[in-house]
């Protein structure tokens, strides 16, 4: 059994890694500099955002590029058209591919000199689940929606090498290309389909959906499951909760979060964007949260971490069960 794990941005923030936008926000590699008065175009949309959601330091707290990049491209529908429009347009293509090489940027410059031994402390969190899945052995299938090098990082710490296929990309150098964007469900005008991360030049074909379809166990670490990443989980979900019988073995997903409020933010994916309710995706999935949070203070977060790490102790690879109960639909499990 080819078992799942996929990392998120979580993963990277475990590490005390400045990875978050926010972060990037506040580094002297972001573009936009100074106020920029005109809300009608990308930059001044966003830089509109940094300056109403900063601190009394100037500096931002917390900022969802993607979602803000989606609520601009949904701005621009209906509205009548002027000649201004198309050079909006052109200045939006360009600020779009500076901002993208300025994150390739801070990410190779700030973030990598910072992979340090003390990455390897058994004082992290992180290190006590990972540990605990790479002695599994059954993790063999791997995807990160991270841009920075997650087999680099996992080699490095753990000494171990994984596979991993990165959905947005991978940041080795400053001349790789990011995958940086909205999900192409978005409806947005045609012409701003370059803000689609489907329609970047290095986006290609991947087997995230076969490999959940195929796995017994699903570890999803450190992934917020917003808008744009939801929609690579979305056709899974709503299959298996709706081919789902009674007395058939359940796959087991295992959600490693920081607080509650991240956990209220999958939950709300998952019923907003897949249309699904908790107690069903409770009922036909051993579906389960791990929040970070409290860790190492609080006994319930303690309890819920070591009875994972018992699961992957005791579930070596060759005892995990191989689904075979038939569903109707084309995948079974």
């Amino acid at each position: 059994m080819e078992n799942v794990i996929v990392f998120g941005n979580g993963f990277d923030l475990a590490f005390d890694l400045p990875t978050s936008y926010a972060k990037f926000v506040n580094s002297e590699y972001w573009p936009i500099n100074g106020t920029v008065a005109d809300t009608g175009s990308l930059m001044g949309f966003i830089s509109d955002f940094t300056l109403r959601n900063c601190d009394s330091l100037g500096k931002v707290k917390w900022i969802d590029l993607e979602t803000l990049i989606l609520e601009y491209a949904l701005s621009k529908r209906k509205r009548v058209k002027f000649a201004s429009d198309d050079e909006v347009l052109k200045a939006d293509k360009a600020f779009f591919e500076l901002l993208k090489r300025r994150f390739t940027e801070y990410l190779v410059y700030e973030v990598y000199p910072l992979l340090t031994s003390k990455m390897k402390s058994d004082l992290l969190l992180v290190n006590k689940v990972m540990k605990a899945v790479i002695a599994n052995g059954s993790f063999k299938k791997a995807y990160s929606f991270n841009y920075t090098n997650t087999a680099e990082i996992i080699n490095f710490v753990y000494g171990c090498s994984l596979n991993v296929t990165h959905l947005h990309g991978v940041v080795r150098d400053v001349n790789d290309p990011i995958i940086l964007g909205i999900s192409d469900s978005a409806d947005i005008p045609s012409e701003y389909s370059f803000l689609m991360k489907s329609h970047h030049p290095s986006f290609c074909s991947h087997n995230l959906n076969d490999d959940l379809y195929g796995a017994n166990e699903i570890i999803l670490y450190g992934l917020s499951l917003g808008c744009a990443d939801f929609e690579y989980f979305k056709r899974f979900l709503v299959d298996v909760v709706n081919n789902y019988r009674s007395g058939m073995p359940k796959k087991h997903i295992h959600i490693f979060t920081f607080d509650d409020v991240s956990r209220s933010g999958i939950m709300k994916s998952i019923t907003d964007i897949a249309g699904l309710r908790m107690s069903d995706v409770y009922a036909c999935l051993d579906f389960k949260f791990y929040v970070a949070d409290g860790w190492p203070a609080s006994k319930g977060v303690a309890d819920s971490y070591n009875a994972f790490v018992e699961r992957m102790t005791a579930a070596k690879p060759g005892n995990f069960i191989v689904y075979t109960a038939k569903a109707p639909n084309k995948h079974s499990w």
